[in-house]
């Protein structure tokens, strides 16, 4: 004779009545976070010395820089351990309800991303083979001019959800669904930089012998201007986990796997605005400004180990 399984247990071993315990659990998790972000800039006059003989065709224009906008997608890629308590189930229901309190503790994976740029600044250098006829090297022709703003997610992101999670089986199939509500932390690092050349000689010297033009930078006033800057946002958003409990142990644990999807809707003040000087003539400066969008998306997946030792019988 072969006795039949109590009511509400299920004939595998595996879960040994899993639904009627504290169930703490560890794992890794792994994936994307994203949201989209804003960014402009502007600059003043140049108030410091400049060559008269401006060309509107080889020399930029009146201001420290040209005003521009943009905007971009701002991704990165999230590694880490992530934690779970959850409670027994309190009534015997169907889906047999209990509560839950997970913590993802994520590392972010990410380059700068660039929001709003000009030109391509980086080392100044001019340009080779300028024509020997050419009276100067005008401020277009020198390469890494330019301005750009980039954001950054970094540091580590902490989120914690909660609320009820229901499972369904299906003959030797367990599924666990949990919506809750969740916190999350994040940093990002914004960091601007602004390349420009003031061409100061109308003409550019003569060799020795007279047969060329001596090209040099010390022909212009180079301004680089740079600064970085770090925000933290704190935000709460809706989240949905579906897990699939396996019937693999490894000693007294159960593995399961699991996908997961948030949005975050980030509180306080999201714009960041400055301006950087240059600090031989203050008064040429560069306006900067960055918005980032009031929600940000996460979407990851994981293996997880759920401590269920075995019944003693």
């Amino acid at each position: 004779m072969v006795a039949a399984p109590a009511d509400g247990e299920t004939d595998r071993s595996a879960y040994d009545g899993e639904l009627e315990r504290w169930v703490f659990s560890f794992g890794i998790e792994t994936g994307v976070f994203g949201g989209p972000g804003e960014a402009e800039f502007s600059g003043s006059p140049i108030v410091g010395p400049r060559a008269t003989n401006i060309s509107l065709f080889s020399d930029a224009g009146p201001n420290i820089v040209a005003p521009r906008q943009g905007s971009a997608d701002i991704f990165a890629g999230l590694l880490g351990p992530t934690f779970g308590l959850m409670t027994p189930a309190p009534v015997d229901l169907p889906t047999q309800p209990r509560f839950f309190m997970d913590l993802s503790v994520l590392a972010v994976l990410t380059q700068e991303t660039s929001v709003a740029r000009l030109g391509d600044p980086g080392e100044f250098r001019i340009r080779d083979n300028i024509p020997r006829n050419v009276e100067f090297v005008g401020e277009r022709l020198l390469e890494g001019v330019g301005t750009q703003v980039t954001s950054q997610p970094q540091g580590i992101q902490l989120y914690i959800a909660m609320g009820p999670a229901f499972s369904f089986d299906w003959g030797e199939d367990r599924i666990r669904i949990k919506p809750g509500i969740e916190y999350s932390r994040m940093e990002n690092k914004l960091s601007v930089q602004a390349n420009r050349a003031i061409r100061i000689l109308d003409r550019d010297p003569r060799t020795p012998d007279g047969r060329d033009r001596i090209r040099s930078l010390d022909h212009f006033r180079l301004l680089a201007l740079s600064d970085d800057f770090t925000d933290v946002y704190h935000g709460l958003g809706p989240s949905l986990e579906i897990e699939y409990e396996t019937d693999n142990r490894l000693g007294p644990f159960l593995l399961s796997v699991f996908l997961k999807a948030g949005a975050s809707h980030l509180f306080g003040d999201l714009k960041t605005e400055f301006r950087v000087a240059n600090p031989e003539y203050p008064m040429e400066t560069v306006r900067f400004k960055y918005k980032n969008d009031r929600w940000a998306y996460r979407g990851s997946t994981g293996i997880r180990f759920r401590f269920v030792p075995k019944s003693k019988r």
